[in-house]
């Protein structure tokens, strides 16, 4: 029995020392480039740090109890803060405001049954629609909702780097900019304006998907990528109301995803009646799937409502999010 709890405090503090180690690489990543594949599991590593606590708490190890529960805090208190659940729910909306629907979606760009998702009612009730590595599919089930979504803007032919835009309203000042010149897989952003009345302030939303993180060299790339969605955003009319989205393949608790956050004062928008949207891999349990899409927006957007929605044929879940425009 002795060598049982010696062999588990044996490896309970091994397991500490480096869940330490993953949380100090985390303060890393915008110097040394590999580190930046430690954030994204900051919410294992909360369940990690509670489960050490009670291991410690059995063993009657106050030491390392007291360091796993200050691990707990501190895991808990950077999840909590990253998705914004101790925001307040959305206030009265005012009679001036209007009212936004819009939806994000990598659809996988081999994906043949785009066209089931963009067939249900709980999609077509979005006045806007994003389908990333769109595909000729996307395209074909897009043309058929010409009567739904008259306004549609199709960027086909460049790999996972397409994009279809399916909108109620027209697509104002609608602008495709490319990230870099010398860029062999030309990724662009995609920006324009919609609003339901003339006489409201149209709300300009900005689009884009950033380069996966794998292979290594691309960690880079897609922080130079956040960097130009970063002047895009700044660089919009200033009364705008913005949103911006997709899937930007990095989590809310890498430090890169922080500086744009701070550098365009928009906010991560939060699930105010449901749980975090965990959106990939689409095919794992909630706890198993990480925050790599996004939705966010400035402070002329109030939030009413944001889920990961299921969808046919992809490794990411969409995500639905619900809008009052000031």
């Amino acid at each position: 029995m002795t060598f049982i709890c010696r062999t588990i405090s044996f490896l309970a503090k091994a397991a500490t020392i480096a869940l330490v180690f993953c949380l100090l690489a985390c303060f890393g990543v915008t110097k040394i480039m590999w580190l930046n594949y430690f954030p994204p599991f900051m919410f294992q590593y909360f369940i990690g740090a509670a489960v050490l606590a009670l291991v410690f708490l059995g063993l009657r190890n106050l030491k390392w109890l007291l360091l796993c529960a200050f691990l707990t805090c501190a895991t808990g208190y950077e999840y909590i803060a990253a998705n914004n659940l101790l925001s307040s729910p959305p206030s009265v909306v005012s009679d001036d405001s209007y009212a936004l629907k819009i939806i994000s979606f990598n659809q996988l760009r081999y994906n043949k049954h785009v066209g089931t998702f963009l067939s249900r009612p709980d999609v077509q009730s979005a006045d806007v629609i994003v389908l990333l590595e769109a595909n000729k599919h996307s395209k074909e089930s897009a043309q058929k909702l010409k009567n739904i979504f008259p306004h549609q803007f199709m960027a086909l032919g460049l790999s996972s780097k397409s994009m279809i835009v399916l909108s109620k309203y027209p697509l104002e000042n609608l602008e495709r900019i490319r990230m870099f010149e010398d860029d062999p897989a030309e990724n662009f952003i995609v920006h324009f304006d919609v609003t339901p009345d003339t006489n409201n302030t149209p709300t300009r939303i900005i689009a884009l998907h950033t380069k996966a993180p794998i292979p290594y060299r691309r960690i880079a790339e897609r922080n130079t990528e956040l960097a130009r969605l970063s002047e895009v955003i700044n660089n919009a009319p200033k009364d705008r109301p913005i949103i911006a989205l997709g899937d930007f393949n990095i989590t809310p608790y890498n430090l890169n995803f922080k500086n744009l956050l701070k550098q365009t004062g928009l906010t991560s928008l939060h699930s105010v009646y449901n749980l975090p949207a965990h959106s990939w891999p689409s095919f794992s349990p909630w706890v198993l799937r990480f925050q790599i899409d996004h939705i966010l927006i400035n402070g002329r957007v109030q939030p009413i409502s944001l889920k990961a929605i299921k969808a046919d044929g992809s490794d990411h879940l969409a995500l639905s999010g619900s809008f009052a425009i000031e």
